[in-house]
């Protein structure tokens, strides 16, 4: 039978400085803080979806969580936001490069 685990913020942050900011994988964070795999992987996923929240718009919180349906008006929005521009000028968007295959 498993422990109980005390989750504490102490132990999201130590988690999300080996995994996202030294790059250490899952398996040796997991040795690391001595628990499983899966738990390591599942606090990841929770951090990250934390994380996202943080960044979301307040209109895309007020339609939820759920996938957007097809023609949504955030989605619209989304397609018409301009194409990444890289430092050096060039435009680095991916159908350019698709078109030139």
């Amino acid at each position: 039978m498993s422990k109980k685990v005390e989750l504490s913020s102490e132990m999201d942050q130590n988690l999300s400085i080996l995994l996202y900011k030294n790059g250490i994988s899952i398996r040796s964070s997991a040795e690391i803080q001595g628990r499983s795999r899966n738990f390591i992987h599942r606090r990841s996923q929770f951090i990250t979806s934390c994380e996202r929240k943080k960044i979301c718009t307040p209109l895309r919180e007020r339609a939820g969580e759920e996938p957007l349906p097809v023609g949504h008006a955030i989605t619209w929005s989304a397609i018409q936001i301009p194409p990444y521009v890289s430092r050096s000028g060039q435009n680095d968007d991916f159908p350019a490069f698709a078109r030139a295959a």
